[in-house]
């Protein structure tokens, strides 16, 4: 998720007709949506567990990431429809597979 749709979707941004700061300014949401969302969805892994947590957010990106990607495929010049598609939907996604990651790879291997 990290890779294709944060850094491969600004290049097809561009070459779909996206000006520059058009890719700035949905990118810009996406990282500042992780920014805020990280400490809550952090603590809310520690409340529920990561391995649910985990389980959501993949719940989560198989049903929501084909429509989301349908959306700014079909409308890569129209900034309303990549803000609230790429920007808010994959941001929100980004930021609940992303932030707990690495917590779960903890937990599945400790060291006591």
């Amino acid at each position: 998720l990290q890779y294709g749709c944060l850094v491969w979707v600004q290049t097809f941004l561009a070459t779909h007709g996206a000006s520059k700061d058009h890719q700035m300014v949905v990118g810009l949401i996406t990282r500042c949506l992780q920014i805020v969302l990280g400490l809550p969805v952090g603590w809310l892994s520690d409340i529920v567990g990561v391995g649910w947590m985990m389980t959501i957010s993949a719940g989560l990106t198989m049903i929501s990431g084909l429509p989301l990607w349908c959306v700014v495929a079909s409308h890569p010049a129209n900034l309303l429809a990549t803000s609230l598609a790429f920007g808010l939907g994959f941001g929100l996604l980004g930021t609940l597979t992303g932030s707990i990651l690495f917590h779960f790879i903890v937990e599945m291997f400790p060291t006591e």
